[in-house]
């Protein structure tokens, strides 16, 4: 796996950023966003479940905190 960074320009200010990469390399970050995609999914189906029993009582910025919290895991 190979990558290759470089300095670029996004939004006005400068990052480091993959400017060149293998296809192992583009293999395993998709892999990576999957797996994340798919543990928030997973969670997002929980929380579903939870608010649908009798009784289920939250605010409106806990939940915006919780599914924030999943979807900027980086795992």
């Amino acid at each position: 796996m190979s990558a290759a960074a470089g300095i670029a320009v996004v939004h006005g200010n400068e990052y480091q950023c993959v400017v060149k990469y293998s296809a192992s390399f583009a293999a395993e970050q998709l892999h990576s966003l999957t797996n994340s995609v798919s543990k928030a999914m997973q969670s997002m189906r929980n929380l579903a479940r939870e608010l649908l029993k009798p009784g289920a009582s939250y605010t409106e910025s806990g939940l915006r905190n919780r599914i924030a919290r999943w979807l900027s895991r980086n795992s």
